[in-house]
């Protein structure tokens, strides 16, 4: 519609425009001549405007466009931080070699696997504080309780890090109220692998 516009009035200012006439470059051939002149001056300043036009209309468009993919690029920039502060619950399932912290020799639930030994152990992790994507609690299970635990979440807003007294975890954002977490740890007595889904409570 504004394109449309532009070149309805462009048109109209050039054929109302006297200032193009016969009056300015008189001709030589008489009156008929001079009337040829002014008609063919009229469609050259036509022509021109019409130029004019479609280049603002189009440098208008190009505008709005960096507009919207600016305003996009920020959207994404500002999305929600995943938030990781409440109570978080679970059953891990682990696997180990030698006496790690969490696992004793002799552990409630403990049962044989090949050389090594494997346990299904609750744990609750308790995260008092975030700021942005970092966040500190504590962590407990059926032996130890109320251990460090500080972490960050990633920049895609779905990868999780953590790290406990001893070891590492990785994990990731399953919904609003759920994330997956696998704890690693290696010393050189021991060796541990535990994976849980964790559930926070409401």
């Amino acid at each position: 519609m504004a394109r449309s516009t532009t070149l309805a009035e462009a048109s109209t200012s050039a054929v109302n425009d006297s200032s193009f006439g016969s009056d300015r470059l008189p001709s030589p051939q008489g009156e008929e001549g001079d009337v040829a002149m002014s008609r063919m001056t009229r469609l050259i300043a036509f022509g021109t405007l019409a130029t004019v036009a479609l280049a603002t209309v189009s440098s208008a468009q190009t505008t709005t466009g960096q507009t919207t993919t600016g305003q996009t690029t920020t959207a994404q920039t500002t999305a929600p931080i995943f938030n990781m502060k409440g109570t978080w619950t679970g059953m891990g399932e682990a696997i180990m070699d030698g006496a790690p912290m969490f696992h004793p020799q002799g552990a409630t639930g403990e049962k044989p696997a090949g050389d090594y030994r494997m346990r299904d152990v609750p744990f609750t992790y308790k995260i008092d504080g975030q700021d942005g994507l970092r966040f500190w609690g504590k962590v407990s299970t059926d032996v130890v309780k109320n251990e460090r635990l500080i972490g960050s979440l990633s920049h895609n807003g779905k990868t999780i890090y953590m790290a406990g007294k001893v070891g590492l975890l990785d994990g990731e954002v399953i919904d609003a109220n759920t994330i997956e977490m696998c704890y690693r740890h290696v010393d050189a007595t021991s060796a541990l692998v535990n994976c849980k889904i964790m559930k926070r409570q409401q």
